[in-house]
């Protein structure tokens, strides 16, 4: 979107600006401007500064209800009064998140769109859940689109669900129709789907619940949430509407914008994508970039389009008039821009590794902790009897959580305190939240006397299980062992039933250690072979696995015949076949120099 000009007047009546938005933002920050100063939008009439959507985010007040759509007046008549609400063809979906992201916003944006209504839940700037009316939306749906049931299998399935008091999700894994792993990519898929649609609306209305928390399953997403915004502006922008949007600017300048709290690298930019960012380092007028980059195909002049887009409402870029004699920087300058940006630099390239650092004494008490209470039951999380009442319950949490909030980290601790912080807080809450209640704590406490606790399947333990083993697998690429090991560690204390967590354990317990000791290296091809074991020993990885390890100890025989195992159960396991290669060129090596001798 073009920049947006704000105007004061001052206590004469003259008309004082334009202001970009940063500059006003500043002004509220300074408390130079409050709620009710009357400010002007691009010359339009003046109106209290908390009328405008945009700014009544950074006043972060409850505001007066603003003129938005019909529909939205008479869903916000049976709610409470929303921290800000406005029009999308006011303020876009991408510069919403934008604020919602970068002040690490807790709360619940609700937008609708005449029938459609979507709820997204935000905690610390990211998605955690969703909320939608369309039938499309529901997990059944996504289910037949996928190919995994029929309709008819669906609607029995559904009745059982429904007879048992279970959710779909809930019934599926436990009658173990769906491996918990492509359950949770298809939980993640589905809460990613109901966010992209919006990024499709050009009209409709929201409304902002600050602080408002998300009260179903928690879906922990390992997408970037500044990369979610990407993907969304990647799906929801045509040609024809960003030419027409663009069409005033064409011969403008392109600029980059400095941002305190955004770089372009944490965008998960195509390599397309990224050269326009580049560009904009030359402060190139648009034409020129679009003739320059698009090459009069029309997909990728969407791509420079949307990307430019993308730039403005991130503000890490600016459109500026070009006056006469304008000439775009040299290249030597761009470049600097574009190291200091990190753009183009080469993605899981060495030099952007590094040493996972040392697990501190904290960060160990707080594992070995999280791994105790989820070995509990929920009365023995809090510490309580199982006579104990909803007041005791109450008492207990509060005492747990001045220890264990998230909100009570020190500043300067590290991520995985942080991390580790937040899980052991989950289960406590989940405890408080299943005691609290007098009829649910009767009929937990009835379940234990009976002994049926065991039978019930912790669907959010699978689901979190699955996000850290996901996470294990990304920092072990990175060759962030050790940070890797206690991924996988947790994984395996949520679901040990899992062999492939206990394969990866292994290895990650082997690679964090490097070392030649005999003892520990047979501990962790015990535990491999222990997962191999519970998966009928054919997961292919776990042979190549110990193909590496023997292959570190020195004995080439057994490791190739370890790979030879893993290609046999997974032919297209390259990484297998490349060892299996190189221990057969040194055995020919050495077989020729014999040979010649």
């Amino acid at each position: 979107m073009p920049p947006r000009r704000y105007y004061f007047r001052s206590t004469d009546g003259t008309l004082v600006g334009p202001y970009n938005l940063n500059t006003v933002a500043e002004l509220i920050r300074n408390e130079k401007v409050r709620a009710a100063t009357p400010i002007s939008l691009d010359g339009q009439t003046f109106q209290p500064t908390k009328s405008l959507p945009e700014l009544a985010i950074l006043l972060s007040v409850d505001v007066e209800e603003i003129a938005a759509d019909g529909d939205l007046d008479e869903v916000l008549a049976e709610e409470r009064s929303p921290s800000y609400s406005g029009s999308i063809a006011e303020v876009s979906l991408p510069k919403l998140m934008y604020h919602f992201i970068a002040g690490r916003t807790t709360g619940r944006l609700m937008v609708i769109n005449q029938s459609v209504r979507k709820d997204i839940y935000l905690s610390n700037g990211k998605v955690v859940g969703a909320a939608s009316n369309l039938k499309r939306d529901q997990i059944g749906q996504h289910l037949l689109r996928a190919g995994i049931f029929s309709d008819e299998q669906l609607e029995k399935l559904v009745r059982q669900a429904s007879q048992a008091r279970l959710r779909l999700g809930e019934l599926l894994l436990q009658q173990k129709l769906i491996e918990p792993n492509a359950m949770y990519q298809l939980l993640q898929e589905q809460l990613k789907e109901k966010v992209y649609e919006v990024f499709n609306w050009r009209v409709g209305s929201y409304a902002f619940f600050d602080g408002e928390q998300y009260q179903g399953a928690l879906l922990p997403m390992n997408q970037n949430p500044w990369e979610l915004v990407t993907e969304g502006v990647r799906r929801g922008y045509q040609l024809s509407e960003l030419e027409k949007l663009f069409s005033p600017y064409f011969h403008h300048a392109l600029a980059p914008r400095e941002n305190q709290v955004l770089h372009a690298n944490e965008l998960g930019l195509h390599p397309l994508e990224q050269k326009v960012f580049r560009e904009a380092g030359y402060r190139r007028l648009l034409e020129e970039i679009l003739r320059r980059l698009g090459n009069n195909d029309d997909e990728r002049m969407r791509v420079v389009l949307y990307t430019v887009y993308l730039g403005l409402e991130l503000e890490l870029l600016s459109i500026e008039q070009a006056d006469e004699g304008f000439e775009p920087i040299g290249e030597q300058a761009e470049d600097e821009w574009a190291q200091e940006m990190n753009i183009g630099a080469l993605e899981g390239s060495d030099t952007n590794l590094q040493a996972s650092p040392p697990v501190s004494r904290q960060e160990q008490m707080l594992l070995e902790q999280l791994n105790q209470l989820k070995e509990q039951d929920f009365f023995q999380r809090l510490g309580l009897e199982r006579n104990a009442s909803s007041s005791d319950v109450s008492k207990a949490f509060i005492k747990a959580a001045r220890q264990y909030h998230p909100d009570n980290v020190p500043p300067d601790a590290s991520e995985a305190v942080r991390e580790l912080t937040s899980q052991v807080f989950a289960l406590l809450n989940e405890a408080q939240q299943k005691l609290s209640d007098d009829q649910q704590r009767q009929e937990y406490l009835q379940a234990l006397e009976a002994g049926l606790e065991d039978e019930n399947i912790d669907v959010s333990s699978i689901l979190e299980a699955e996000s850290l083993f996901q996470r294990g697998e990304n920092l072990l690429k990175a060759r962030k062992y050790q940070a890797a090991l206690e991924a996988f560690s947790q994984a395996v204390g949520l679901n040990p039933d899992e062999g492939e967590f206990h394969v990866y354990r292994g290895f990650a317990m082997f690679m964090a250690r490097g070392d030649d000791d005999a003892g520990h290296r047979r501990t962790c091809q015990e535990m491999i072979l222990k997962g191999l074991q519970m998966r009928d020993n054919q997961l292919a990885i776990g042979f190549y696995f110990l193909g590496l390890i023997e292959k570190h100890a020195g004995d080439n025989e057994r490791a190739a015949k370890m790979f030879r195992k893993a290609l046999r159960l997974d032919g297209k396991l390259l990484e297998a076949s490349r060892e299996l290669r190189l221990l057969q060129k040194r055995t020919e090596k050495k077989g020729g120099l014999f040979r010649r001798k």
